[in-house]
């Protein structure tokens, strides 16, 4: 008895099938292509939300709607540059005492450590000829980065300026493509969305305020050379919670130890302060009932974000976490049922 031929296996992929999978395929080469545009225009949605209540008050004191954009814009660009003019100097001399100190604190280490690890330490970053090198190498991509974020800056400046003058024709013509009997729930989404957006960068642009100018008085008055570097840097840290916390706190001990142990113990505990001054006196009071969120969710948010769009992703988390309790409460309270949603009210009520 012969032996049956070997079965064929056939495989019949549709035709339709074969063009979903290109098309994503597409979609994920477009996304990546062309993703730091998503994220600017994202940011410039989220700061004309913010600006537009300062051109409705300008609107009621009788100016026309582009002359208030256009002196919102004009304050908010001559703010920026005098704030850059005014800090250049500052930074300037104290980057150059900065170095001193770490150079000095560098030198202080490699005598009372054996030969071939001082050898090492006076190696390190402040060895000139390195510095200089090291420099030299990175001067195209330096260049080429400082180009390309000066050219994003300023097309989301102007696209926020269009936004605001725009802004409101726009919206209709988007809104048009929404069904009828879902026009209401998409109205109410953008109104809740847009007050959650606003309070979060109002509050998170005060509550940075309030860090950078803490930490640039507690190093003042401890003598901490680059207070007025670190202090920026506190501010733009702390744009990013709690992650960014601990960025600028590392750095302030790291200068703060080329005083003396004791200095740094002290900035530790100062930076601690600020810390729980802003969490629990001042956030609390500007977001109001806005943004009550876990630090689970906000950590989960910042790393997917991060993850997505970098930086500027990561900034864009907070807002986006703090909306889904919108389109929860809008969208799905007839899928989730008043359980579930009464449920996450008393949660969020008990996080106040």
């Amino acid at each position: 008895m012969s032996p049956s031929p070997p079965e064929c296996v056939r495989l019949d992929v549709p035709w339709l099938t074969i063009l979903k999978i290109l098309s994503a395929a597409a979609l994920v080469w477009i996304w990546l292509q062309v993703w730091p545009i998503v994220m600017v225009v994202l940011v410039s949605l989220v700061l004309a939300v913010t600006l537009e209540p300062v051109v409705q008050w300008l609107e009621q004191r009788r100016f026309t709607r582009g002359l208030a954009v256009l002196v919102v814009g004009a304050v908010t660009l001559a703010t920026f540059g005098a704030f850059f003019f005014a800090a250049a100097a500052p930074l300037t001399e104290e980057t150059k005492l900065l170095v001193s100190h770490v150079a000095s604190f560098q030198e202080s280490v490699a005598v009372r450590v054996p030969v071939a690890v001082a050898r090492v330490v006076r190696r390190g970053p402040q060895d000139p000829a390195q510095m200089m090198s090291a420099i030299a190498a990175k001067v195209p991509e330096i260049a080429s980065a400082v180009l390309t974020a000066a050219a994003m800056t300023l097309f989301a400046f102007i696209l926020t300026l269009y936004l605001l003058a725009d802004g409101r024709r726009t919206y209709e013509w988007v809104i048009a493509y929404v069904p009828s009997a879902h026009r209401a729930k998409a109205h109410e989404t953008v109104a809740g969305v847009t007050e959650a957006v606003f309070a979060y960068v109002a509050a998170n642009f005060l509550t940075s305020l309030f860090a950078a100018v803490f930490v640039l008085v507690s190093l003042t008055l401890l003598d901490v050379p680059g207070a007025v570097m670190l202090a920026v840097l506190a501010g733009v840290c702390d744009f990013v919670p709690i992650l960014g916390f601990f960025v600028a706190l590392t750095l302030a001990v790291l200068v703060a130890l080329t005083i003396s142990p004791g200095t740094a113990v002290a900035v530790a505990g100062l930076y601690g302060l600020c810390s729980v001054i802003e969490n629990y006196a001042i956030a609390p009071k500007l977001y109001g009932h806005h943004l009550k969120v876990s630090r689970v969710a906000v950590l989960l948010g910042l790393g997917t974000g991060a993850a997505i769009g970098g930086i500027i992703g990561a900034l864009l988390a907070l807002p986006v976490v703090a909306a889904y309790p919108i389109v929860e409460r809008i969208w799905l309270r007839e899928s989730l049922g008043k359980n579930v949603l009464a449920e996450h009210a008393r949660l969020e009520r008990e996080g106040e």
